[in-house]
């Protein structure tokens, strides 16, 4: 004898309600996300007394779709381009957010269609554990329609849907708090309104009838600026997906290179290998969908000032434009993490972030050119799969029955590495992009300071000249008025002379003749001196000469190594952030490389030396001599280490 058996148990379905990973503020997301599906350009968040509803502008219900929305497991977006996936969301999320209490729903469609009202009794379905034939539909009556129209007072149309929950705290503090500039521990950034639904041109206010207030909800997407608004642009690069022989395949089109096609390809069983390489793309049946990767650094002067370069800071880690919406970033490990990651946008809708293993907090020293790569350079997986369950999109991403979380745990490496490969080229396309304009500051003031080294120096042979030719004409007319003193002085002793003996006058001319000797004797000493003088000032002029233009050479030479980023040495005096002083008081840091970096001649290090701690060649010389010995102290340098020290010593 044979029997039919199966049976659904509703009362375990219902309690499996709260085991879907439906958050409070999941369960908000997901309502919002129902009504900005229905079209809906406004969306109110209500609090009244006694009352909070949601109120939004959308296409409506008939009573068709009513039966739809409240069939659990049903697909009700079928082949469309929406945020449902599992035809379930709206039933956890008023069961969650109305603490088991009754929940009304009221919705109009244009075209003659009734205004409806839907009562679902979460109470006593929950307390009775049957949820079939609970759900009712009625038709509302005139004050209903009032209010209903009054709420949409600010519309253009008066079609819509409002799900009116009674008033708890939870739900008040909930909705209070997306309109707050403030993340946290309590209230992740990926979990608020303006992140979730950012890319959207919905809008969203908080009418709260107590406070007497209309607030419209900040929208927060990274990307969303103008070319101009970000250093080099937004790059935009696009993966495809295939699934081929039971494997998934990835395929990326550089757009620098569109006639060849790349991937990571497979290495054994199971892995993948480490460098992209070109590839044949598959069969066109065997097509999944595509994946946009799109990069971007929003322009920040507190980070990097393109008119005053200088080296990029370590110390800033978000731009006015999200301190604005999210909050300061500083002490807020939840908006590091989130800054950190890589943002999964489905259908427009901001999902999650993931965590690419090339780009974790912990590679983020204290270098600021770590921090830059993990907190500055944004990244985004954009794709735009078709709703169903089967989707295969959305099985390698991840999604979850709650559209609002994805199980990132399982992403495919080859897909992965994908994606960092992308990023590690904007990050290097912006760093070279500062140099260069570090390297044209240095420039640029070397040739301004030679030009006013050269003004300096005529303005002062011109003095000189001056000088001279004004203490010439001085002598001259001091040796006239002396000749004509002692022309009058003669005449005078002539006179007198007569009157002396001619013994007196020999006696004077022995005199005379004495002195005129010692005179003489003295100009030549004097003229000795004073030539010795200009031989030895000239001399020293000459040295000085000399030295500046070895000094002119040195700082040269500086200026163009500082600027000389090789694989082993960064030469930046702004990226070092923690220190260690030696015995001479001149600063330097070890650091570990990152993967990137070839560094093999320092035994994986990377040594920073800090340019404007030396004021000569010489100096720098030593003390990288010194650094040298302190990281090698057996001073046994590999011939790769001595070939590597030896070609930046001599580009010094």
């Amino acid at each position: 004898m044979y029997h039919n058996v199966g049976s659904l148990n509703e009362a375990g379905i219902l309690r499996n309600l709260y085991r879907k990973g439906f958050s409070l503020d999941n369960c908000l997301c997901e309502l919002i996300a129902n009504s900005i599906d229905a079209r809906a350009k406004n969306i109110i968040l209500k609090i009244e007394n006694e009352k909070i509803k949601l109120i939004d502008d959308g296409r409506g219900m008939n009573i068709e779709n009513i039966k739809n929305m409240f069939d659990i497991n049903r697909e009700n977006h079928s082949n469309e381009k929406t945020m449902g996936v599992s035809g379930l969301g709206g039933k956890p999320a008023t069961l969650i957010l109305s603490k088991e209490t009754e929940v009304v729903i009221y919705t109009h469609k244009l075209d003659n269609e009734k205004y409806l009202k839907i009562i679902v009794p979460w109470n006593e379905i929950m307390n009775e554990g049957i949820y079939t034939g609970k759900i009712k539909i009625d038709d509302m009556n005139e004050d209903e329609i009032n209010n209903f129209e009054n709420d949409r007072l600010n519309f253009n149309i008066k079609r819509g849907t409002t799900i009116e929950f009674k008033y708890n705290d939870d739900l008040n503090q909930l909705i209070q708090k997306n309109f707050m500039i403030k993340s946290g521990v309590d209230f992740l950034p990926n979990n608020r309104l303006s992140v979730v639904f950012g890319k959207f041109d919905t809008h969203i206010f908080l009418n709260d009838i107590n406070e007497k207030n209309f607030i419209e909800l900040k929208k927060y997407d990274y990307f969303c600026g103008n070319d101009n608004q970000y250093y080099k642009g937004i790059d935009v690069q696009t993966i495809e997906h295939y699934y081929t022989n039971g494997k998934d395949r990835f395929i990326w089109y550089n757009t620098d290179d569109f006639n060849n096609a790349y991937e990571f390809k497979p290495y054994g069983k199971i892995g993948f290998k480490q460098k992209v390489e070109r590839t044949n793309v598959p069969d066109e049946e065997c097509y999944v969908g595509e994946y946009l990767i799109k990069t971007c650094v929003r322009k920040n002067n507190d980070f990097f000032n393109i008119d005053e370069p200088s080296g990029i800071s370590g110390e800033t880690y978000s731009t006015d434009y999200e301190e604005n919406i999210l909050g300061s970033a500083k002490g807020d490990i939840e908006l590091f993490k989130f800054y950190s990651k890589t943002n999964v946008i489905r259908n427009n809708q901001f999902i999650d972030g993931i965590e690419l293993a090339e780009f974790k907090i912990s590679n983020a020293r204290s270098s600021a050119e770590s921090k830059f790569s993990v907190f500055y350079v944004r990244t985004e997986i954009v794709y735009e799969p078709i709703s169903t369950v089967e989707n295969r999109q959305d099985f390698i991403i991840g999604i979850q029955e709650n559209k609002n979380q994805l199980n990132s745990n399982n992403l495919p490496l080859n897909f992965t590495r994908l994606v960092s490969h992308i990023k590690q080229r904007k990050v290097d396309e912006v760093l070279q992009y500062f140099n260069d304009l570090i390297k044209e500051k240095l420039k640029n003031n070397s040739s301004s300071k030679k030009v006013d080294d050269n003004i300096e120096s005529n303005e002062d042979e011109s003095n000189e000249d001056v000088s001279n030719e004004d203490e010439s004409n001085e002598n001259e007319l001091n040796e006239d008025e002396s000749n004509k003193d002692k022309s009058n002085e003669d005449k005078s002793n002539e006179d007198e002379s007569n009157k002396n003996k001619s013994i007196e006058k020999k006696l004077n001319e022995v005199e005379f003749n004495e002195d005129e000797s010692n005179e003489d004797e003295s100009n030549e000493v004097k003229s000795n001196e004073v030539k010795s003088n200009g031989e030895e000032f000239n001399e020293d002029e000459s040295n000085e000469e000399e030295f500046n233009e070895d000094e002119s050479n040195e700082v040269k030479s500086i200026d163009e190594s500082r600027n000389i980023i090789e694989d082993n040495i960064i030469f930046d005096s702004d990226i070092i952030n923690s220190v260690e002083t030696n015995e001479d008081n001149n600063i330097f840091e070890s650091v570990e490389s990152s993967d990137d970096k070839k560094v093999s001649s320092y035994d994986d290090e990377v040594v920073v030396i800090n340019f404007n701690n030396y004021t000569s060649g010489i100096e720098l010389k030593t003390k990288i001599i010194k650094i040298l010995e302190k990281i090698d102290e057996n001073k046994n340098y590999s011939n790769d280490k001595l070939k590597i020290i030896d070609e930046l010593l001599l580009s010094l």
